[in-house]
């Protein structure tokens, strides 16, 4: 079967998609400076602010800090003015103002997470502040002069000290910080404090509570097989799950084994379940995998003697990778009385989750049951077949994101190559190992070639909003080849990288 028309199609997308790049890239937002730390490995980027006072542009730490179009003046503290020693008590160390808050940032290398420190008066308006408004702002990521994204904070809270950050799939180098307020003929202050970065793409991480679709995923399993009826325990191994509990967990009981609810916790969900007092459950693979689900019941009606004051509950589901977080997902109306799932996708393996009721009900003890417990490796559409040459960084890799069915989302990845360099991706409908300068070219013959640069971490992402239909049944070889001077021959070279398109 040939496929030539609609890989001609997807050819054309995909040079596309590259030129472009991905305007609407995912974002993550923060609004905790811990938590962004925490998941995205951010570090401080600027530490304490020097009181520079007026400037038009200044560099701190790996940032450089100038007015973005439309912006009014930039002090980074208040020397010279008649606001010393700073601009905003509150806000620790010296600080950023600006007449109109529009600020740009430009970092030294690309970056995948952005974040600062920030504070929005109203009571505590300083006098050279203007009248106070709840202001809304809007942050933009870009790569060069292309836009990956951007991301609005609203309800910003006020007199305190806060955090505005954003975590990205693709790297940028610059963002600008504009406050976006429908408020033109009022002038109000707000004030920027220390910058964090982080050099970490985010993941995707998706819920899903159908369990027939996640069980139709290639791989999946019960991974913990039917519970047994162990009673209470500190920790158990199930097939190829750990069960334990979480920080800031209470208690763990698999099956109501030499307790008075004995047969079951909970009759209502079939075979033995999972009970615990406050519900927060960890659960560790054997294997990373790309999807976790869960047999879940929340009683209302049918809550059970032992089970406490029913409340409708939130659920949060956390995802890491060893200590490494991967992302979270959030469960809320969940049906009451019935068996449900509770579900999660990521395009970023993860070897343990954590399950915790986030509901704020602090001084309400209800319970929820968990039944079996379900893995899968997610579809098998890439096989990596190897060839790497290695370069400044290492072996540069390339891999690929997203099922390749017809209009779902995915991409191709490269990364660990030599920073800011021209790449030529090959692209072919057949392998072959053909010898070519020090290494082997695997996409052979060509049928076709992309010409892209790597960004200033050496990385490339060309991302697909809706995979080309008409493709089922082909086979597709990538790999890339990169001009490097520390590789052997002067040329570095990826994996060459497989794609079955179901």
């Amino acid at each position: 079967m040939t496929h030539s028309f609609s890989i001609a199609s997807f050819l054309g997308a995909l040079a596309f998609s590259c030129l472009t790049s991905n305007v609407q890239a995912q974002l993550r937002t923060y609004t905790d400076q811990a938590t962004f730390r925490a998941e995205t490995g951010a570090t401080n980027a600027t530490g304490p602010l020097p009181d520079l006072g007026r400037v038009t542009s200044a560099s701190v730490g790996s940032l450089t800090f100038s007015i973005a179009p439309g912006g009014g003046d930039l002090a980074i503290g208040a020397a010279g003015t008649l606001a010393a020693p700073d601009w905003y008590g509150p806000l620790p160390g010296n600080n950023i103002a600006q007449g109109y808050e529009n600020l740009q940032v430009d970092m030294a290398t690309a970056v995948y997470a952005f974040g600062f420190d920030f504070a929005q008066p109203d009571a505590t308006m300083p006098v050279w502040g203007g009248t106070p408004v709840d202001s809304t702002f809007e942050v933009s990521l870009y790569n060069g002069a292309t836009l990956v994204g951007r991301a609005r904070f609203s309800a910003i809270p006020t007199d305190v000290v806060t955090f505005l950050g954003v975590w990205s799939r693709t790297a940028f180098s610059t963002v600008t910080i504009i406050d976006v307020t429908q408020s033109p003929f009022v002038d109000d202050d707000e004030y920027y404090g220390e910058f964090y970065t982080g050099v970490t793409p985010a993941a995707t991480v998706t819920a899903c509570t159908d369990k027939v679709a996640f069980l139709a995923t290639p791989g999946a399993t019960r991974a913990s097989g039917p519970l047994p009826n162990l009673g209470r325990v500190n920790s158990a191994k199930l097939g190829s799950v750990t069960l334990g509990v979480g920080p800031g967990g209470d208690d763990l009981a698999i099956g109501p084994f030499a307790t008075s609810a004995a047969p079951d916790w909970c009759p209502l969900l079939p075979g033995h379940d999972i009970a615990q007092g406050y519900e927060n459950l960890q659960v560790d693979m054997d294997a990373p995998v790309l999807a976790f689900g869960i047999d879940f019941f929340q009683p209302d009606a049918s809550m059970p003697p032992w089970g406490g004051t029913p409340v409708d509950s939130t659920y949060e589901m956390v995802l890491y990778a060893d200590t490494t977080c991967v992302g979270r997902v959030v469960f809320t109306s969940i049906p009451v009385d019935q068996v449900t799932f509770l579900g999660v996708c990521s395009d970023t393996p993860f070897n343990r989750v954590i399950m915790v009721d986030i509901t704020n009900s602090p001084f309400i003890d209800d319970d929820e049951y968990y039944g079996e417990i379900y893995t899968a490796p997610g579809p098998n559409a890439w096989t990596n077949l190897g060839y790497n040459l290695t370069g400044a960084a290492g072996d540069p890799l390339l891999s690929g994101t997203g099922p390749l069915t017809a209009g779902s989302t995915g991409s191709l990845n490269l990364s660990h190559a030599a920073p800011s360099q021209i790449a030529v991706l090959l692209i072919s409908q057949s392998e072959a190992a053909v010898p070519f300068l020090c290494g082997t070219i695997v996409p052979w013959p060509p049928l076709a070639t992309l010409v892209v640069a790597t960004d200033p971490i050496g990385g490339i992402s060309i991302p697909w909003s809706a995979w080309a239909p008409g493709l089922s049944g082909a086979r597709l070889a990538f790999q890339y080849a990169i001009p490097d001077p520390a590789a052997a021959c002067g040329l570095a070279m990826s994996n060459a990288l497989r794609a079955d398109v179901p």
